[in-house]
């Protein structure tokens, strides 16, 4: 099955998740107060009156905004070696099959903060080295954007070796961080975090620290992050336990047709694909 990220809306969105296996979480973070890190709203052109055409005015529009959330990193960005990189119109490097699925996610983002060798070398950002978050930039945040950028969640979590996380936001009230929070089912958690300054903080911490949990400000408990594949992992070792646990059961009691099926039933409940679509009774 194939999905293009910009193409995402409620019925497509939800069924990725649902081929996936995937809930969704969403949260408020706590305001931080005093903002360790300033920050303006972003102010957005408007070019309705402009003569120029319309892709000149979207790249004028994709490199201010480069630019802001950039001014707002430097030091951090300086210190890990990393950029923050504007990606072409049309550029798929968010294009990823997903392993163990019949599933092929497309297309590409808006930004993305990953090592700074691909200023020098464009063409390694296909590689995507050191990637830290991609930033999926609306001028207005809908549902449609919401599921865009869960798509573009999944996708960047199956090509990167490192956990990534991703931000949704118009840069001005809303920023929306998603990343996976959890395998026992697989976990997308969305926090909706305000003002700017908190916003900037959260990215600070993503970029400082490539440990597991993440100590936020703006959260009581540790920001947990996993991978998708540890879920699959953990799933097919549970299978195997129970697998064996039947034949041992059965070498000394004889075949069980009740547990039989119940095991069948859950392993086919563990394939995606399947449980999207049928019901067990």
């Amino acid at each position: 099955m194939k999905y293009t990220h910009w193409g995402m809306n409620t019925d497509n969105g939800q069924d990725l998740l649902a081929r996936l296996n995937v809930v969704v979480k969403c949260s408020v973070a706590s305001a931080v107060g005093d903002q360790v890190v300033a920050a303006e709203p972003f102010k957005w052109e408007d070019s309705s009156s402009d003569g120029n055409d319309q892709c000149t005015n979207e790249e004028r529009q994709r490199q201010r905004y480069r630019a802001y959330v950039e001014a707002h990193l430097v030091a951090v960005l300086k210190k890990h070696k990393l950029c923050v990189f504007a990606v072409d119109k049309g550029d798929d490097i968010l294009s990823a099959a997903i392993p163990g699925h019949d599933i092929l996610l497309v297309g590409g983002t808006d930004l993305v903060i990953l090592d700074d060798l691909v200023t020098k070398n464009p063409s390694d950002l296909h590689f995507l080295p050191r990637v830290k978050l991609a930033i999926q930039v609306k001028r207005e945040v809908d549902i449609n954007s919401t599921y865009e950028a869960m798509s573009q969640l999944i996708a960047l979590d199956a090509l990167a070796p490192d956990y990534v996380m991703v931000l949704l936001t118009d840069l001005t009230t809303t920023w929306e961080f998603l990343w996976i929070s959890d395998i026992h089912p697989p976990c997308i958690h969305k926090m909706y975090v305000v003002p700017p300054g908190d916003a900037f903080q959260v990215i600070h911490v993503i970029i400082d620290d490539d440990e597991t949990e993440l100590e936020l400000a703006c959260m009581e408990c540790p920001l947990k992050r996993r991978k998708l594949d540890e879920a699959c992992e953990d799933a097919g070792d549970g299978i195997r336990e129970r697998v064996q646990q039947y034949y041992d059961i059965q070498s000394m009691l004889g075949p069980d047709d009740d547990m039989a099926e119940a095991l069948a039933r859950d392993i086919v409940r563990c394939i995606p694909q399947y449980r999207a679509h049928i019901e067990f009774k």
